[in-house]
């Protein structure tokens, strides 16, 4: 089951790391992918003529709002546990970019090399992976899974006017695992409340451990920026 629920909710309250993405723009040349698009909000602040946009997403949902966002864009619908650059012949990339806090819903460290081996074999010699995520604190986590009330998270207004509001909390992981917890999320409609959606494992990545697990992918930290998220800039070296 998907966790978010309309475009609304792809969108509301993720507006403050436009600056970041746009200014990569003068960073790269070629085309731009992103590994998880999902509606294509990150992709469309790199849509330029003649510039060629790839993104892949597993939600089909959210592919058509990126479809509707960017017709001229080649769209793929795929899982990125196994999809390959190669297995769709994509052009290498300038930028890839990896946002929208995908990194949480990495759960292990094979599945972490694995994402950052994809973008290497993605772009081009020299080309820059652009990364933002949030910097989860381990203990927090904790702390936060010992608390099972709902806590707000944005609020939006659809189409129609009503007001939706986004709720989740943190449960525990019935496996154990390190550092990983469940998130739900729930919606409510004008005060109402709409659906529980299926609980979602995350886990709490350090930046040390992102770095390492990049740079054997042959991907060099070069610049980061502020000390919430790991908003980083890195480049390939990869032949």
């Amino acid at each position: 089951m998907a966790l978010l629920l309309d475009e609304g909710d792809l969108t509301a309250g993720a507006d403050d790391d436009r600056a970041f993405w746009q200014s990569l723009n003068g960073t790269f040349n070629g085309p731009v992918g992103e590994l998880g698009c999902g509606g294509g909000r990150l992709l469309a602040l790199f849509d330029e003529p003649n510039r060629l946009l790839v993104g892949i997403d597993a939600d089909p949902h959210a592919l058509r709002l990126a479809r509707e966002r960017l017709p001229g864009a080649r769209l793929i619908e795929g899982d990125l546990r196994t999809w390959r650059p190669a297995d769709t012949s994509v052009p290498r990339a300038g930028l890839v970019i990896a946002g929208g806090d995908l990194l949480p819903l990495l759960l292990t460290e094979a599945d972490l090399r694995d994402l950052f081996a994809k973008a290497a074999a993605w772009l081009r010699l020299d080309g820059h992976l652009g990364l933002d995520a949030t910097r989860i604190d381990a203990q927090l986590l904790a702390e936060a899974i010992g608390d099972p009330e709902w806590g707000s998270d944005i609020t939006w207004h659809d189409a129609a006017g009503r007001r939706i509001d986004r709720e989740s909390r943190l449960l525990a992981d019935a496996e154990g695992r390190p550092s990983v917890a469940l998130l739900q999320i729930r919606h409510r409609i004008d005060g109402e409340a709409l659906d529980e959606r299926a609980p979602v494992p995350i886990r709490a990545w350090q930046p040390a451990e992102v770095e390492a697990a990049a740079a054997a992918a042959g991907l060099a930290l070069v610049e980061q920026r502020g000390s919430s998220r790991m908003r980083w800039l890195l480049r390939s070296h990869h032949g």
